[in-house]
């Protein structure tokens, strides 16, 4: 074993505890443990470790840091499918829907059609208020996979935002849409939600 393949071996080693690090900082969404974790010094961290950064960067507001790191994860890895779903959830979340809808795009051509991919295609476009277009791709990704509950669960809300009853439209428009590390989008339909923002029961997880 060659002096360059000890010295990369090492540093695949080191960078993947720093990965776990990182991940272990996430799942407990433990602030003081994310900073701790991203201020370290390393200047060339791994597609993994990166990726793993962009949730941590999310999980403390910072958004252009996260849209970044993921950014960067795909520099490393071009044309990674998860990553490519990740970077368009990532922008989604942080609000650049017609970014997140490209990425999604991509994602998309990577690999044989996902009901995932389609899923946030049409949840993207229905935060645009583009519900015909929605309505496509949610139909689509049920199409994909008829257990997809979430794609059927928006299809439903399409129906209700669609009524001909303003008063039904303007209040499911008007609802909490909240952001969860482990739920995407979702309404506030209970006096719970409402109090602190806890999901309501049979609303569609992430």
């Amino acid at each position: 074993m060659t002096l360059l393949m000890v010295i990369l071996l090492a540093a695949a080693a080191i960078d993947g505890e720093a990965t776990n690090r990182l991940i272990r900082c996430i799942e407990t969404k433990d602030q003081a443990c994310l900073i701790r974790e991203l201020q370290r010094p390393g200047t060339d961290h791994s597609a993994e470790y990166l990726s793993a950064a962009s949730e941590g960067y999310l999980l403390l507001g910072q958004n252009a840091a996260a849209i970044t790191a993921i950014g960067s994860a795909l520099e490393k890895k071009p044309g990674d499918y998860h990553f490519l779903l990740q970077q368009g959830r990532t922008q989604q979340r942080c609000g650049d829907q017609l970014q997140a809808i490209q990425s999604f795009l991509v994602a998309a051509k990577a690999k044989p059609p996902s009901s995932e991919v389609f899923y946030n295609l049409g949840l993207s476009f229905f935060l645009l208020h583009e519900f015909e277009r929605a309505g496509k791709h949610f139909r689509h990704a049920v199409e994909l996979d008829g257990n997809n509950d979430k794609a059927e669960f928006m299809l439903a809300v399409i129906d209700i935002m669609q009524s001909s009853n303003e008063a039904v439209r303007r209040r499911i428009w008007n609802a909490r849409w909240r952001w969860r590390p482990k739920i995407r989008t979702t309404c506030c339909t209970t006096a719970s939600c409402w109090r602190n923002g806890t999901i309501g029961s049979g609303l569609p997880p992430r």
